[in-house]
């Protein structure tokens, strides 16, 4: 579900990237004493997940909100945009 992707020419600095999300990634959020996490389009993701895995709409926020959302990796942990208009 992720590879280890480096960021920088430091060899210790690494961004947790979900495989399979590329098209959805749309950077990198920092924040005061955390480590920059990937970012990724909810609605990107929710749009892939329906192509890639042939499923309807509510499937795919199922399958997003379990494998994606329930995901901890520690504060590396990738996080989603909600950029799908209410």
């Amino acid at each position: 579900m992720y590879v280890n992707t480096k960021t920088s020419e430091d060899p210790e600095s690494y961004l947790l990237v979900y495989e399979g999300l590329e098209s959805a990634f749309i950077g990198v959020a920092e924040g005061f004493g955390r480590v920059p996490v990937a970012c990724y389009s909810k609605k990107k993701t929710i749009k892939i997940l329906q192509d890639t895995l042939k499923i309807d709409q509510r499937k795919a926020y199922q399958h997003y909100e379990y494998d994606y959302l329930r995901s901890d990796f520690g504060e590396a942990t990738p996080l989603f945009l909600d950029d799908i208009a209410k």
